[in-house]
Parts: C-alpha cells; structure tokens; sequence
C-alpha cells in the first residue's frame, strides 16, 4: 500500500508559497486502479508532477505498507510508467521508433516480452497497428494520447499512472483502454487522473478527489452528490 501523509504541493510566487495542495493524506492501494478527479485546475496534474519528481516543491511522508520511507518520490523505489497529458518530447519520429527507443530505455523489456507488455501485444491493443510508420507530430490526439499509454505501459512497470487517458478517443478505444488496465491491475498500482467523474465509475476501484486544497478519500457517491 502507497500512503502519502501531509502530503503538500505548491508552486513559487513572488517571494511566496502558492500552494495547490495542503496537509492531505491518502492512500493508493495495490491490485486496484485508483481514481484521481476534481475540476479541471483542481491540482490533480500538480499532484502527479509532484509524487514523481517533476515538481520539487512538494513535502509529505511517503509509507509503504506502512513502513515510512527515505524519500517521497514514487521512481525512487518503484519502476513507474507515466503518461502526461501531453507529451511533446519527440521530434519527428515514427510511432515504431518511439516504442523501440522507450523499449531500449527501460532495459527490462525483451524482445518476446510477457503477452501484456510487450510491443507487439501493446501496438495491436490500443489499435496503432496503421500508424506505426508515421511520425508522431502527424497524428491526431488521440492517436498520440494511445502512444503515449504504450509507452508508459512497456516493460511491466509497478506503478502506472495516466494523466487524462481519454482524452481524444472514442467509444471503443476507451473501452479496449479500460480493458486492458482491468486486466493487468493485478499486483499493480495503478493511477488514473481525469474529470470524467462517470467514466472513471465504469472500471475505477477507489477515489481521491482533489477539492479545495485538499485530497479527499471518497466513493463515488460521495463525489457525485
């Protein structure tokens, strides 16, 4: 279990603290897919940059299974695959290169890697098999949205986290995308962040909502209200 304690997040602002998130504790537990909404500017990106290392102004002790930790940044102590929201770093590439590069980066991915993390398998379950050859800035968003998931998913991190995965795709990428993180969410911890309140109530275990500065621990009917 992943528990952040007066976990607190916030950016410089003219010799001040312009803080997004203050004193919240909250807790992603192993073999659920956890839920991370709120209102668009909410702080649930802010949250996400900060628990990765992303953004450095952040505080707040990390346990793990209860156990406290030396650190609070996820990478230091798990393997994580993180798809941002956008992602712009990669120049004129083709989807295939940018999977073969992210695949050689990882080290831990081999060549007939396990069925649910493998390229091949990946590339055919999120429906990119006719955009491998094209270079990445030619693709819609959706399209980008799914090599972005892709690259997160290679490798079989221990902790995914996606920012706002459905952005951009349709009915049936969505449902082949939840399905596919339904199927490997056993002994994995997994992060999804989005507005889409009712979206997330389709295959998501467990919720945080981000509201007022707060991470608040809280069901769906909770949220809904």
């Amino acid at each position: 279990m992943i528990e952040y304690l007066r976990f607190t997040a916030w950016y410089p602002s003219h010799w001040q603290k312009d803080f997004i998130i203050e004193s919240s504790d909250f807790v992603i537990e192993n073999g659920k897919i956890t839920a991370l909404t709120g209102l668009n500017g909410s702080g649930k990106t802010t949250l996400i940059k900060t628990i990765l290392g992303l953004n450095p102004n952040g505080t707040g002790t990390l346990m793990i299974n209860s156990e406290p930790q030396k650190t609070q940044l996820l990478p230091d102590l798990f393997f994580v695959g993180y798809a941002p929201e956008m992602n712009s770093e990669t120049g004129n590439k083709t989807c295939s290169e940018i999977l073969k590069l992210q695949a050689t980066l990882n080290k831990t991915v081999k060549k007939n890697d396990s069925k649910l993390f493998g390229q091949k398998y990946l590339i055919e379950a999120l429906q990119l098999d006719s955009y491998a050859g094209l270079p990445y800035n030619k693709l819609s968003k959706g399209t980008k949205k799914r090599v972005n998931i892709a690259m997160a998913l290679l490798g079989k991190p221990e902790v995914l986290i996606l920012d706002e995965p459905f952005e951009g795709l349709d009915q049936e990428q969505r449902k082949r995308l939840k399905s596919l993180l339904m199927d490997i969410k056993k002994d994995r911890y997994i992060l999804i962040s989005s507005h889409e309140l009712m979206e997330l109530n389709t295959f998501c275990d467990d919720f945080l909502l981000v509201k007022e500065k707060l991470v608040l621990q809280a069901s769906y009917n909770e949220i809904y209200k």
